[in-house]
């Protein structure tokens, strides 16, 4: 009997939980409710895109559906692994992530701390507001600035470094191989320590979250 009257207390154990899940989201209703745009969103932009990942197996052209376009397996990947690009592509993309992890990671933390070793307050705000303007930046518009401020024709850097005498003509930075990975962890620190001002810092030890 002790055994009998045990299972049905295990087996009664998830209906229970079930209607007290019920009862907790009726009553949380109104929240509830506030959830489905934001679900509607992340289906809209998040799961129905994926639906384009055929076009990797597909012989897809524009103006085509997908649906009418042929299918040709593999065809696509194994160009991609015997082009000869391949090793150069796929070198860049994992360098290109580690650069990430191993300085763009650290870096907002280390801002953070410098900025927490700050004593002039007026000081601080304005080296937070200057690091974190890039937070307002799209990684696009951020490219259009690094181009602006680098071009041959009219670059700020370059005129600069004439105007220093260091440098007899113009510098084209960004089509030198030997400057790619320079500007490359550059940007990415400068895109990556916006966050420290905000989120960071405030949460150090001893700080307002209001600061």
């Amino acid at each position: 009997m002790a055994q009998l009257s045990v299972n049905q207390t295990i087996k009664s154990e998830p209906k229970g939980k079930f209607k007290a899940g019920l009862v907790r989201f009726y009553k949380q209703l109104d929240l509830q409710l506030m959830v489905i745009p934001a679900l509607i969103l992340i289906f809209i932009f998040s799961y129905i895109p994926m639906y384009g990942i055929l076009i990797a197996f597909q012989d897809y052209k524009i103006g085509h559906s997908f649906s009418s376009s042929p299918w040709v397996g593999m065809k696509h990947f194994v160009y991609f692994f015997h082009s000869p690009e391949f090793g150069t592509v796929m070198r860049n993309t994992i360098v290109i992530s580690l650069l990430k992890f191993c300085i763009g990671f650290p870096a907002p933390i280390f801002l953070a701390l410098i900025l927490n070793e700050v004593r002039k307050m007026a000081f601080k705000r304005v080296v937070q507001t200057i690091t974190y303007l890039p937070h307002f930046m799209s990684w696009v518009i951020l490219g259009g600035l690094v181009g602006s401020l680098l071009a041959v024709d009219g670059g700020s850097v370059n005129m600069l470094l004439e105007k220093l005498h260091l440098i007899d003509k113009p510098i084209n930075f960004l089509s030198l191989p030997e400057y790619f990975w320079e500007f490359s962890y550059r940007r990415m620190c400068g895109k990556k320590s916006d966050s420290a001002p905000l989120y960071i810092w405030p949460r150090l030890p001893g700080r307002s979250p209001h600061l």
